[in-house]
């Protein structure tokens, strides 16, 4: 900076001063101040050069008069005497906002009031008029007046619900209890606003390994803290059934529940953890640092990482830095915004990744600290809870931008293994579990405990994080395309196939469990009398994006309506109602065998499939179990009634 504004010292107005005739005045200003249309006088001043937070000026001591003065919106007048300036030398001073709002207002507690009181930074700023606005979140804005206000929290349970996991529990930015409210002052006859943001509770991945600072919320209730590491002051608090633990140092935290079961809890600062895990898992280490999600922090400071392109016109470090960089802004755990204010560091003014400190650029980007937390690797009873979509929704449930996890609660795969039997039997966990499933491909995966049970099919089931750039869209898991899907178009494979892998029957099972996929692609029937394949045409192959083409949010209900490509069609409900009228029929031919109960008909049924009467309910369970098999390929689902119905009328 001071070799540019010697630069255009030189080049002033004749006669130019020597070098060792000029003072240098570094000045920076608070944030959120506008130095763009900053007043420096008086004469001596040479030049000014603005550089995002600061000024350099340039002072001509052989005309300096009796002060510097600097004005700027947001930041009280600064007056620095000539006195204090050197020639050839470099001081810095520091402009004091025109009103601080304090902060930052972290984890405040639930059903808590915080007091607002913005302090004046000067004489000037004294008899400031604050109008006061809620824009944003659950809680309450009460008791404002000229100077300052007081938010209310939400209570936990508004926010959590009182049926909560077992264990630490899953705060994400949805639920973590975050209210905005807008102050609104005239200062030097402009219009001024400050918004600030007060959060009942910090993020939670529900992980056992967690920040220092971080308030954990505990569930059940009758917890105990039985040791803690050495130096530690903290202790559980908080009433009987909603009991919390923030550690205050790193180390091993071990608690006992009201029915002795334990769990273990490392906590740790994000910067003091060695970033050592490539060496076990390169692989994985390798593809991750190449995903978009992991050079955004990098691409927003001008310099992307790896190549990847830089990040739009407009877009600003500070925007990523909550979900784009480990830690929880606001919290002294070590992580990336707390960093930055260790070091002094402004991101406004760095030009380029290259140029953070090496100890800034380690905790920067979505490493692995980010999904799995700091601290030691955790013990092996409790490393399923890896695989919750909790630890998504750190980022990705904070609605209106993120909406996924928030819709994915809402959908049948977020209760595929709230049955026990679903939970326990291999060919049921296959499907119906996060850790069946990824287990059948070839993953190392540990199974949650009975009472840490259900996660559903939880976001790692079809999204790989550690894939790289050259994988599918979003994240997608490469998974191999079931018999007979070679027909299907690419779009659709890629983005269909992890779909296909649960929603396709096992060709080598007696009885066809999910079947939608199979519809759609028009596969999966038998002949019933010659037991050879019956193949079927697939129109809706061609919709973009395959299944995600009509199916587009993450609560995998229809949002693209049949009528959009068919106007003036509805969907034919006689396919249904055939399907249901068909299959008592081949039950009391014996077809089918059911036995009693309330479980899926998949999960009961036996058929066989070496007779034309199985062959005929196989058909027909195929299309019961495809509750859209009307819109998915109707034409398909015909021609297996068909060929059923056939049979039974004979």
């Amino acid at each position: 900076m001071l070799f540019a504004c010697m630069a255009a010292a030189c080049a002033s107005s004749s006669p130019s001063p020597a070098p060792a005739d000029l003072a240098w005045l570094v000045v920076e200003a608070p944030p959120r101040s506008n130095l763009a249309e900053a007043l420096v006088t008086p004469g001596s001043v040479l030049d000014v050069t603005r550089f995002d937070s600061r000024l350099v000026i340039a002072v001509d001591m052989r005309r300096a008069e009796s002060a510097v003065r600097i004005e700027a919106t947001g930041a009280c007048v600064l007056t620095v005497p000539v006195a204090e300036l050197r020639r050839g030398e470099v001081i810095r001073r520091k402009m004091s906002p025109w009103l601080d709002f304090g902060g930052p207002y972290v984890q405040r507690g639930f059903d808590s009031e915080v007091r607002l009181e913005p302090k004046p930074g000067c004489a000037d700023a004294e008899s400031a008029e604050i109008e006061w606005k809620k824009l944003s979140g659950e809680g309450e804005l009460r008791d404002s007046d000229g100077a300052g206000a007081v938010v209310k929290t939400p209570k936990r349970g508004d926010l959590l619900g009182d049926q909560l996991d077992w264990g630490i529990v899953p705060v994400s930015p949805r639920t973590q209890g975050e209210i905005v409210v807008e102050a609104a002052w005239t200062e030097r006859g402009r219009k001024m606003t400050e918004r600030v943001r007060v959060t009942a509770a910090s993020r939670s991945r529900g992980l056992p390994n967690v920040g220092v600072g971080a308030e954990l919320h505990l569930s059940p209730s009758g917890w105990k803290l039985e040791n803690s590491p050495s130096g530690a002051k903290a202790k559980l608090h908080g009433e009987a059934g909603a009991l919390s633990l923030t550690p205050d140092v790193s180390g091993i935290w071990a608690l006992v529940d009201g029915e002795g079961r334990r769990l273990t809890i490392h906590s740790g600062r994000y910067d003091e953890i060695p970033l050592d895990c490539g060496r076990c898992h390169e692989k994985e280490t390798r593809a991750s640092a190449r995903t978009a999600m992991t050079t955004v922090l990098s691409r927003r400071l001008g310099a992307a990482a790896d190549g990847a392109e830089p990040a739009s016109p407009g877009s600003y470090p500070q925007c990523a830095v909550a979900c784009h960089a480990v830690g929880e802004p606001g919290l002294h755990d070590g992580g990336f915004v707390h960093a930055v204010e260790e070091v002094g560091a402004d991101l406004a003014s760095i030009d380029g990744w290259q140029h953070l400190p090496r100890s800034l650029r380690r905790v920067g980007g979505v490493g692995c600290f980010a999904c799995h937390g700091p601290g030691a690797i955790p013990e092996p009873s409790a490393r399923w809870s890896i695989l919750r979509s909790d630890v998504c929704a750190h980022c990705h449930d904070s609605p209106p931008r993120y909406t996924h996890v928030q819709e994915w609660k809402t959908s049948a795969m977020a209760r595929a293994d709230a049955d026990p039997e679903a939970r326990s039997d291999p060919e049921c966990a296959r499907c119906h579990t996060a850790s069946g499933f990824l287990a059948r491909h070839g993953a190392t995966v540990r199974t949650a405990p009975e009472h840490a049970e259900p996660i559903g099919i939880s976001c790692p089931t079809c999204h790989a994080p550690h894939s790289d750039a050259s994988g599918p869209k979003f994240l997608l898991r490469r998974i191999a395309l079931p018999a007979g899907f070679a027909h299907v178009p690419k779009d659709a494979r890629e983005a269909s196939a992890v779909c296909f892998d649960c929603h396709t029957p096992d060709p080598e099972a007696s009885v066809p469990s999910a079947s939608a996929a199979a519809l759609w692609a028009g596969r999966g029937g038998i002949a019933p009398n010659t037991g050879a394949p019956l193949l079927g045409k697939s129109p809706h192959t061609a919709i973009d994006g395959g299944c995600g083409g009509c199916h587009q949010g993450h609560d995998f209900r229809a949002s693209r309506q049949c009528k959009e490509c068919h106007p003036g069609r509805v969907m034919d409900p006689s396919i249904r109602a055939r399907a249901e009228t068909l299959w008592p029929k081949l039950v009391a031919r014996g077809g089918a065998k059911v036995p009693s109960g309330d479980r899926a008909l998949h999960a009961v049924a036996q058929i066989d499939r070496g007779t034309a009467l199985g062959r005929a309910a196989y058909d027909v369970m195929l299309v019961l179990g495809d509750r859209g098999a009307a819109a998915h390929n109707a034409r398909y689902a015909k021609k297996l009634l068909d060929a059923a119905e056939e049979v039974v009328t004979r």
